[in-house]
């Protein structure tokens, strides 16, 4: 094949293996080519902390509306005074000191990130 090659009327000139290679198969080194050329800049701490930040208070957020359901259904109870020991803790009343804050919360987490983005299908598998 070499012999061909130099007798050929466009004989191939390089001392380049990647250039003989990228002649003879284009695809196959532009495929590796990009394999090994490709990098992605790590990001900055502060951007990964926002991100998980904002994670966690989606996560939370679907958690409350959990509860919000729940105490709507009847199936959850808002109390004065939580008592303990709780004997069954899928139905854990709240107290109601502890729900008019974290409806605070929510709606400041709402305001934050605006009601449309809160709504995330699949939290659940984040929330156990």
């Amino acid at each position: 094949m070499l012999k061909r090659r130099v007798d050929s009327p466009n004989p191939v000139n390089t001392i380049s293996l990647g250039e003989a290679i990228k002649r003879v198969s284009p695809d196959l080194v532009s495929d590796l080519l990009l394999e090994h050329e490709w990098s992605q800049e790590t990001r900055p701490l502060s951007e990964i902390l926002d991100a998980m930040e904002e994670l966690s208070d989606k996560v939370w957020c679907n958690r409350h509306k959990v509860f919000e359901s729940e105490i709507a259904s009847g199936q959850r109870k808002i109390v004065e005074r939580e008592t303990f020991p709780v004997s069954d803790h899928r139905t854990r009343p709240v107290q109601r000191d502890v729900w008019v804050r974290a409806c605070e919360a929510a709606e400041r987490k709402e305001h934050k990130y605006g009601k449309e983005n809160l709504g995330i299908k699949n939290l659940g598998l984040l929330s156990g």
